[in-house]
This record gives structure tokens, sequence and C-alpha cells, in this order.
């Protein structure tokens, strides 16, 4: 109906992609998407993107900027907090990685006192300490970081009720 160059990739495609992905691969990947899109009713298909949102990695990570506490390294550290623990994030060069994750079942306490945020390993007993911009982004992570703990422990406990009824 539009022909074949009716739409523009940068109105679809972040620049980050566009830079990773070759043009014509993006322009043909655009293409047949909506071929196989096109007749989907606005609801549907807005349904549909949630649910792809839902299978990525980061989906219901919060992510907070923070610093370590000795040395900071080149780049940038984000705390990922989510259903599972609390997630270190390293940034070099715009990429970002994960350095270390702190389950909630391997985590012994976590704390803040005025910028200083701390996850406790149960492990290995060994504090990790976090600075963050404002005492009170340290305490809202304190608090987020235990709500979902409490969570966790909740649905973990619910689990165990469950199949032992069953």
């Amino acid at each position: 109906v539009y022909g074949r160059n009716y739409y523009r990739p940068d109105q679809y495609v972040s620049k980050s992609v566009m830079e990773k992905r070759a043009l014509p691969y993006i322009q043909g990947e655009l293409l047949r998407l909506h071929t196989n899109n096109a007749q989907m009713l606005p609801d549907e298909s807005e349904l549909d993107f949630l649910k792809l949102c839902q299978q990525l990695p980061e989906y219901g990570v919060f992510f907070h900027r923070v610093m370590r506490e000795k040395k900071p390294l080149e780049g940038e550290i984000i705390l990922g907090v989510c259903v599972k623990g609390v997630i270190v994030y390293e940034v070099k060069d715009g990429c970002r990685s994960t350095s270390q994750m702190f389950y909630w079942r391997e985590t012994a306490t976590i704390s803040s006192n005025r910028r200083k945020f701390t996850v406790e390993s149960r492990g290995s007993k060994k504090k990790y300490n976090f600075i963050t911009e404002r005492s009170k982004i340290a305490t809202y992570l304190c608090n987020l970081c235990s709500a979902q703990h409490k969570f966790n422990n909740e649905m973990n406990s619910r689990q165990i009720s469950q199949s032992l009824v069953s």
C-alpha cells in the first residue's frame, strides 16, 4: 500500500541499536514485523508488546546510580534491585554488564547510614558498601530492598506450604 520506504528506521529503532546493526537488516526486519502485524488491533498490539517486555532480562529491575566506597573504578556503577536480589552493574563504554549478584537467600543484612548503602553477604560475611548521592537515596534503597526481601520470603514460604499441603 505505502511502498517499501514509507517509514524511517530512526523513528522505530534507538540510535544505539542502529549503530550495532546494519541498516538493511533493520529495514528488512521492520518491514517483516509490520507486514506480520498490520491487522493487529491497538489493544492486542499493546498486550503483545507488554508480554515481550516481561521477557527481557532487566524487566522489573529498579536502577540506581551509586559509587564504590573505595577507589572508584573507571565507568559508573549501577545497582539494580529486583525480585531475586541486588545486581551490581558496571557501565564501561556505554555497555552495562553484571559484575555481582546478591540473591536474597544469600543476603545477611541490608542497611544504610547517611549516604552509605551496605549489603552483607551471608556466606562470606563480607560487607559491600556503596555511596549514593544523598542520604534519602540510601534510605530509599534500604527500604526498597527490605520490601523486596520480605516479598521474596513470603512467596517462598507460600510455595513451601503449598507443596506440603499437596
